[in-house]
């Protein structure tokens, strides 16, 4: 098309089409700027209150699980710790772990048990936050994949 001789859907369905030049076509409407009140020489700006210092962010705790060697009586704290340090969930919510004898026989030199959320109800159904193996000698945690019976990423 010619520009012209075309007109726009819009203009044709709000006035009509005309053979109006490229400029009055393209030419955009003045815009009116409001008067601002003019400003007073005796007015002194008068500076806002001063605002408190905004509080500190309360400080994010540092896991308690250090590396190293762990019994299987330290093993419920070690996966607590490393699965409130990843975010998964809260400390509130973790109710604890399965006990853990020994190291596992299957996969030796790890401790492979389930973390439990609390039970909120008189009756509750399955409460397992996930399976998870803990490295003997270095007390590292990974998740448990109870389905292929292998780990996962470490927490």
């Amino acid at each position: 098309m010619r520009a012209a001789s075309a007109c726009l859907v819009l203009a044709i369905a709000v006035s009509g089409c005309s053979e109006a030049s490229e400029a009055e076509r393209v030419a955009p409407e003045p815009i009116e700027q409001a008067d601002e009140p003019a400003s007073q020489p005796d007015q002194v700006p008068v500076p806002a209150e001063p605002t408190a210092p905004a509080a500190a962010a309360p400080a994010v705790p540092e896991p308690v699980a250090k590396a190293g060697p762990v019994t299987p009586a330290g093993v419920c704290d070690k996966i607590k710790a490393a699965v409130v340090a990843s975010g998964e969930y809260s400390a509130a919510q973790i109710d604890g772990c399965f006990p853990v004898e020994g190291e596992d026989p299957d996969n030796p030199g790890f401790y492979i048990t389930r973390l439990n959320a609390v039970c909120q109800q008189e009756v509750c159904g399955s409460v397992l936050l996930g399976w998870y193996a803990v490295e003997a000698k270095t007390g590292r945690v990974f998740e448990w994949d109870v389905a292929t019976l292998s780990m996962g990423k470490e927490l």
